[in-house]
């Protein structure tokens, strides 16, 4: 993830470091509903590994019970419906797939120090068993406390095999957040 500034026009200005997450996700996440872990952000991630730029990387553990403690500390609402369009042949860079292709929409509210930010969007996702995390394509629509905003995803090119982490330093633990806001 690169990291954005937001100037008082709504304006991105890369800033700072890029952070690599990886996460590891239980099997199960990925085999029956494709919006699971959409719809279920608390479960999401046994476990979390992010590296900020050369900074040591740092292990969440339970990282859904984190995921879940950071939720509530900051009073997040999540309100999604989706809904499964049927299979659609979609062609990507990465090449052509057979996915299943899911519509969204909904909203989500959150509180950032003292100010409340509701996101409403709408979004269209074409999902294959063929390629890990199961995303091909994405494309959506947001208004964001009332700014519009699109976005469009497209795998690129993947592998089943041969892939380098960018974290290559040892993981150092951090506490579980759980239980530092009583969780």
């Amino acid at each position: 993830m690169d990291s954005y500034k937001l100037d008082k026009q709504g304006n991105r200005k890369k800033e700072g470091d890029q952070v690599v997450l990886k996460t590891l996700v239980a099997e199960s996440a990925m085999q029956s509903d494709p919006a699971n872990i959409m719809t279920n952000l608390r479960g999401f991630g046994e476990e979390i590994i992010m590296q900020s730029g050369d900074q040591d990387p740092m292990r969440l553990s339970g990282a859904g019970g984190m995921m879940g403690a950071m939720m509530q500390m900051m009073g997040t609402e999540v309100n999604f419906s989706f809904n499964n369009l049927g299979n659609e042949n979609v062609s990507v860079p990465a090449g052509q797939f057979d996915a299943q292709k899911i519509q969204g929409s909904g909203t989500t509210e959150t509180k950032v120090i003292f100010k409340t930010i509701k996101v409403e969007s709408d979004s269209i996702v074409w999902m294959s068993a063929k390629v890990p995390f199961g995303m091909v394509k994405a494309q959506g629509t947001s208004l964001v406390n009332g700014k519009s905003n699109s976005n469009s995803t497209e795998l690129l090119e993947f592998g089943l095999s041969g892939a380098k982490s960018q974290i290559t330093k040892e993981p150092q633990d951090m506490p579980n957040i759980g239980n530092i806001f009583g969780q």
